[in-house]
C-alpha cells in the first residue's frame, strides 16, 4: 500500500471521505432573582436545572488524518425539572418570568464512552473501518485487501 492509498475508500476506491462525531453533554443551567427589598446581600432566589444537548460535527477526512470539522448539529434534549432555592420569600412571591437572570452556564458531564467517530465514504455511503489515536485518523483497509485475495 502506498502514501496515496491511506485515505481511499475500500469499498469503492474515492477519497471523498467525511468524519462524523456524536456526542452527548449535560450543563448546569442557572437563573437568579435578585432581591430588590434587601432582605439578603445575594439572590432572593436561584433556580437551576440539566440541559443535556447531543452533538453531531462533521468535516472532510484531511491528508495529514488531523480531524477538522465544518459544521455541526445540536438537538437539545430533555431538562431536569428546575430546582429552586429561595432566600426572600417576599421577592420570589412577587417576582415575574422576565426579573429572572441568566447565570453563565456551567459543564456538568461529558461522558467520553458516549462519543462516536465514523469515516463515511460520501460516493458510496459505505462506513470505513479505522484506527484513532485520539489526533489522528488511520484508515483500515482490511475490505479493500480481503477483496483483493
Amino acid at each position: 500500500m502506498t502514501d496515496s492509498d491511506i485515505h481511499i475508500c475500500p469499498h469503492c476506491g474515492s477519497d471523498n471521505l467525511d468524519v462524523e462525531h456524536d456526542y452527548c453533554e449535560t450543563w448546569l443551567t442557572s437563573q437568579d432573582l435578585p432581591c430588590s427589598c434587601g432582605a439578603t446581600l445575594g439572590p432572593a432566589a436561584t433556580r437551576s436545572w440539566n440541559t443535556t444537548s447531543y452533538v453531531t460535527e462533521w468535516g472532510p477526512l484531511q491528508e495529514d488524518g488531523v480531524l477538522y470539522f465544518e459544521d455541526s448539529e445540536e438537538v437539545e434534549g430533555d431538562n431536569d425539572d428546575a430546582e429552586v432555592e429561595i432566600e426572600c420569600q417576599t421577592c420570589f412571591d412577587q417576582a415575574e418570568e422576565s426579573d429572572w437572570e441568566p447565570v453563565e452556564a456551567e459543564p456538568v458531564t461529558f461522558d467520553p464512552d458516549e462519543e462516536k467517530y465514523r469515516v463515511v465514504c460520501r460516493e458510496c455511503e459505505q462506513e470505513v473501518p479505522f484506527e484513532w489515536d485520539g489526533r489522528y485518523i488511520n484508515l483500515l483497509h482490511e475490505v479493500k485487501e480481503e477483496a483483493d485475495q
